[in-house]
């Protein structure tokens, strides 16, 4: 594992990675917002072919786009991050999918979850994600490791996966 702009503060303890962004951070590409931020801090391996990889994380979101999650990334132009991003007061299941521009959609959630589960899978050229809460089964989360962090709040991965090979019927189990 290597960073990708790595965070000021962070550490590993057993299957813990425990992550402190640094301020005004993040994965967005040219929208009507008029901006480009390629700085937010990634975790990440180099994948070839068909895998999956699943992580597990909590965090304190206190501040408007505070957020977590699994990304994807083949370049700075072309990437996917899933997680959890805090809008307007409240955690919602957030996905940004770029391809040279950056499309944001939002899921609000009707609690704040202690922590969640995110599965992303590469099939035969495809990238599939799903997410999960507690005991929740998997749910696509509309339209993957990203970000952002005005306030910095703390991030705490409780333990990442990854499964090389193949993945078909990989969704039908769950944890």
């Amino acid at each position: 594992m290597e960073w990708l702009n790595e965070p000021p503060t962070w550490n590993i303890q057993g299957d813990t990675l425990t992550v402190m962004a640094g301020p005004k951070t993040d994965f967005w590409r040219t929208t009507h917002y008029g901006f480009i931020r390629d700085n937010g801090n990634c975790y990440y391996q180099p994948v070839a072919g068909d895998f999956v990889a699943e992580v597990c994380f909590s965090g304190r979101y206190a501040a408007l786009y505070d957020q977590a999650g699994l990304m994807l990334r083949a370049d700075e132009r072309t990437w996917l991050k899933c997680g959890i991003e805090y809008v307007n007061g409240m955690q919602h299941v957030s996905a940004v999918v770029t391809r040279e521009f950056s499309d944001w959609s939002v899921i609000p959630l009707a609690h704040n979850p202690l922590a969640i589960w995110l599965r992303a899978a590469r099939a035969g050229g495809r990238d599939i994600l799903r997410t999960r809460w507690h005991d929740l089964h998997y749910v696509a989360p509309g339209l993957p490791d990203g970000r952002n962090s005005p306030s910095r709040p703390d991030v705490r991965r409780t333990g990442w996966r990854r499964f090389p090979g193949r993945v078909r019927g990989v969704y039908d189990q769950t944890k």
